[in-house]
Parts: structure tokens; sequence; C-alpha cells
């Protein structure tokens, strides 16, 4: 791959960048490694398939008798049990997720490609606010947002920097909506809903820009109760459009959804 400009303006160099290169930003020169370590990408993938199990294991354990145990409460009374009960499994799940995919799962692809950039996230479990915590998770995303989003906003249209952060706002919480409707085929915007309620705790984030540690707590504690919630929320609603009432129903709907999706009828 060449690595010079403009001679790396090429159709290899593009398609490196599409195929190969764990980014989503196209640089004329990407940093490289000379050799690959083969243990390395084992090691880093086997931990990744380990996630994916994991992740499995604390959904049968632990999230699917939350939704399939009879309940004789009022609706909020049951959606504030589960989500007391969903707080700690879900978190965990996210947290295997995203262990999963930006560290173990990047790092092995960016191995095996020799692709040198490895920053896919940083220390945003130390962020001081809601607002650090979206920059730092997930790196890819957030480079893409702030180069052609954010950047290209303040030249081509001359709009304010509060401007430009809000649509990259609002664009990431459409986003968002879009691929949990499509994943739970529930059209219902609580995740839309959810990412706009964090620009009031941004706002509340400056009244404790001095308190590093309050700002911190904010965030884990959007997080604790925001993962639970709106999985309480579709969950539900898919399985009362889908006339799910027992764990034998749900199973048997996952195992024909994935062999029609395996004979390529979806």
């Amino acid at each position: 791959i060449e690595s010079r400009f403009p001679e790396n303006m090429t159709l290899i160099n593009y398609l490196y960048f599409i195929l190969c290169a764990p980014s989503l930003v196209y640089e004329t020169r990407f940093a490289h490694t000379n050799t690959i370590r083969i243990g390395y990408v084992l090691k880093e993938f086997l931990a990744f398939l380990f996630c994916i199990f994991a992740i499995l294991a604390l959904m049968i354990q632990f999230i699917l008798p939350v939704f399939f145990t009879p309940k004789s409460r009022k609706l909020i009374f049951c959606i504030l049990e589960d989500i007391f009960r969903l707080a700690v499994p879900s978190l965990l799940i996210w947290l295997t997720g995203a262990y999963g995919v930006f560290h173990c799962f990047l790092n092995s692809f960016s191995e095996l490609f020799c692709y040198g950039d490895r920053v896919f996230y940083k220390d945003w479990w130390n962020a001081g606010s809601i607002g650090d915590f979206w920059r730092k998770w997930n790196l890819p995303v957030h480079e893409w947002c702030l180069r052609h989003i954010y950047l290209e906003s303040i030249y081509y249209f001359n709009v304010s920097k509060n401007f430009a952060t809000a649509v990259v706002f609002i664009f990431s919480a459409i986003l968002h909506e879009l691929i949990v409707s499509a994943g739970f085929r529930v059209y219902k915007p609580y995740f839309f809903l959810a990412m706009l309620f964090q620009a009031p705790l941004m706002i509340l984030n400056k009244y404790l820009k001095q308190s590093q540690r309050m700002g911190n707590m904010l965030m884990w504690m959007s997080l604790i109760v925001g993962q639970p919630l709106l999985l309480v929320l579709y969950f539900r609603n898919w399985i009362s459009e889908n006339g799910i009432k027992s764990r034998d129903d749900f199973w048997c709907l996952v195992q024909s959804t994935s062999y029609v999706f395996q004979k390529g009828l979806l």
C-alpha cells in the first residue's frame, strides 16, 4: 500500500480503506505495522467469541426470566421492578459488548490487516460529563461525526459551534433509533427520546463542571438506569407484537427467524 501523497490516491488504497481499515474516515496516510502477530490475532478473536457467549449466557440467565415472570401489579410498578432487576445484567451486557467489539474484535482485525492506529476508545469510564462520554467511548463514529457533520456544518453553512453540536447529536439519536428499531422491529421513538433527554443532563453537567466526581456519577447513573429502561420498553413491545407469552415461544420465534434468514428469505 502506497503511503505517499498524492501517489496513495489509488483504487488499491481506497479498497484498503473500505475493506481492511477499521476506520470510517479516509486518510491519505494510514498508520501501518510491518508484521502480523498471529498469536495476538487469535487471542483477541477468541476473547471476542467469549464475549458473545457471555452475553448470551447473561441474557438467558438474567434477562429472559424477568420478562416471562407472571406479573400481577400495575404496569408502572412492573416497569420499575423490571428496571431494578435488569440494571446490573443489562449493564454487564453493554460493558461486555463494548469490550468485545472495540477492544477484542477491532484490535484483532487491525492486527490482521496491519492497521497501526489502534485507538478505538479512550477512558470513557472516567468521563467527567456525559459529553465527554460520547466523545470517548466510540472514537471511529465520533471522528466521522466530527469530520463530516460538525466541521463541515461550520465550514459550509457558517453555523455556530453549539448548532453544529446539536446537529451531530440529533443525527446520532436518529441513527441509534434506526439501529435499535430495525433490530427489534419495533418502531417506537424510545431511544431517540432517551438521547434527547441527555441534553438537559449535559446542561446539568455544566453546573457540576467543578466536580468531576459528580459528573462521572451522573454519567454512570444514566447508563445504569437508561440501559434497562430501554430494554424493558423495546423488549416488552416486541414480545407483545409477536404474541410471545413464554420462553418456549421466544426460542421458537428465534429459531424460525434464524432459519428464514439462512434461507435468504428475509
